[in-house]
């Protein structure tokens, strides 16, 4: 069982990172999500801070509070612009 630790065969590859386990011997899941601000969002929907701030209040794009500061989930957003897809166009 690993502990994490890096074995012989793994440092001979200078291009092969250690893998992560835990202390049963299991992998770690990495987590690379990136949350949007309120204003980054805004910049890559192309509206106005403004927009963003309403839609969150309404209740129509969910937010987290973290401190003074809001998150919006990359995956809230993908399924907001799917509520909202014109089927017409």
């Amino acid at each position: 069982m690993s502990l994490g630790r890096v074995s012989a065969e793994d440092r001979s590859d200078p291009m092969q990172m250690p893998r992560a386990t835990d202390i049963r011997g299991m992998k770690r899941k990495s987590v690379s999500v990136a949350f949007f601000t309120d204003r980054s969002l805004a910049d890559y929907l192309a509206v106005s801070d403004r927009t963003i701030r309403n839609w969150i209040r309404r209740g129509d794009l969910p937010s987290y509070k973290l401190g003074a500061s809001r998150r919006i989930d990359p995956a809230d957003v993908e399924d907001f612009l799917a509520r909202h897809r014109d089927e017409a166009a």
